[in-house]
């Protein structure tokens, strides 16, 4: 599948203007972009941001797509997926690279997973089959550099979101069915994921029931916005240092609730003749609060299904943070400078470029207050700006 939300929302109107267009010639065949249109690739964070934007939400909200046929927004998931989930191979926990095609008349190419992936892509893309990014972390200081060839990459702020720490919930969600602490702070997380804490009995102050359960930490794909703020955060907290990964730490794409709520009981291997029992109410994993938010809306019907982790808010055992571990993020979208400044304009009788139709000013298609509800829909709060060059790390 190439772009998920044409199948949640707007199937009737964008198929129909694909088929007027010559792209779709058999039944079930995938759209593909004309070189006109507008293409986006990156984090799965933030791309039901892009496909409410673009193409509307299953609540009646339009998007560009409904009212720009002329030139449309393409905006491919991270994943295979239309859930955001990894494809693995069969009886493995191997993701699946899927391929997509970016332009018509062009060839399959390894869909970018993740804002590293889709800023490599942009990096690597000389024939400039994409337009712009999307990621859920700035541009490496490295990444800018490499960018100057086209002038750097642009970045623009669109929205803000959450980062909390996810666990196995009860029917309903309303409450964690899980057996560690209502809440975790950044300090009791490095301990975690760096393996200094290993069972619930390693945790000071723990009062559950299973003292001698394995902890199981989970992190998102390599490549994800979602684990590199995650882990810059963790290295704050740990004096500015790298918190090294306990080789047992598990890899999930990042927001995938089923990586808890189907994990299967097992044992875990701490060394020659350290193990523990673990169940998916010993598991956790940083996980975006837009996303929850969408999951449990029913946007996605059982897969994922609603209210299957709990996000932890309450008081963290070592008495460090009122509240568990929550992280403000900013959602952004890159572009080359030089589709900043171009003067080629993107809508028949118009004069703005991609860029600044799309994202680039305050009245754009994603900057603009009308399109609240899109954000919203999405589960991320609208909060456009143009940053420049920023960049971090």
């Amino acid at each position: 599948m190439q772009k998920k939300i044409m199948i949640k929302a707007g199937v009737t109107g964008l198929v129909a203007v694909a088929l007027s267009l010559g792209a779709v010639t058999v039944a079930g065949a995938d759209v593909q972009p004309q070189s006109t249109d507008a293409v986006a690739v990156g984090s799965d964070t933030v791309q039901y941001v892009a496909d409410f934007v673009a193409d509307g939400t299953p609540g009646g909200l339009n998007g560009f797509n409904q009212t720009n046929n002329a030139r449309r927004i393409f905006s491919f998931d991270a994943t295979g997926d239309a859930s955001g989930r990894a494809s693995y191979q069969s009886g493995t926990s191997t993701a699946l690279a899927s391929t997509v095609v970016l332009r018509a008349q062009s060839k399959p190419v390894i869909r970018p997973n993740g804002s590293g992936a889709g800023i490599g892509a942009l990096l690597a893309d000389t024939n400039h089959q994409i337009d712009f990014v999307r990621s859920s972390r700035l541009p490496k200081a490295s990444e800018q550099t490499s960018g100057s060839s086209f002038g750097g990459i642009h970045v623009y702020k669109i929205a803000t979101d959450g980062l909390q720490i996810a666990v196995n919930a009860t029917s309903g969600g309303a409450t964690p069915n899980w057996n560690g602490p209502g809440g975790l702070s950044a300090a009791e997380l490095v301990s975690i994921y760096s393996g200094a804490y290993k069972r619930w009995s390693d945790v000071p102050s723990y009062t559950g029931a299973v003292p001698n359960d394995a902890i199981v930490p989970i992190l998102p794909q390599v490549g994800s916005g979602t684990r590199n703020d995650f882990l810059a955060d963790l290295k704050a907290a740990n004096g500015g240092v790298d918190v090294p990964l306990a080789p047992w730490v598990k890899t999930s794409e990042e927001h995938d609730p089923t990586a808890i709520s189907a994990l299967a009981a097992g044992t875990q291997t701490f060394g020659p003749g350290d193990t523990a029992p673990f169940t998916n109410k010993d598991a956790l994993a940083p996980f975006s609060t837009g996303r929850d938010k969408l999951i449990d809306t029913g946007y996605f019907g059982t897969t994922p299904a609603p209210n299957t982790v709990f996000l932890l808010n309450a008081a963290a055992p070592d008495g460090n943070a009122a509240t568990s571990y929550n992280l403000a993020r900013t959602l952004y979208l890159l572009a080359r400078q030089s589709d900043v400044t171009s003067t080629t304009p993107f809508l028949p009788g118009g004069s703005l470029n991609l860029v600044n139709t799309l994202f680039g000013t305050s009245t754009s298609q994603f900057g603009k207050s009308l399109s609240n509800g899109l954000f919203t829909a999405a589960g991320v709060t609208r909060s456009w700006a143009d940053l420049g060059f920023a960049s971090a790390g």
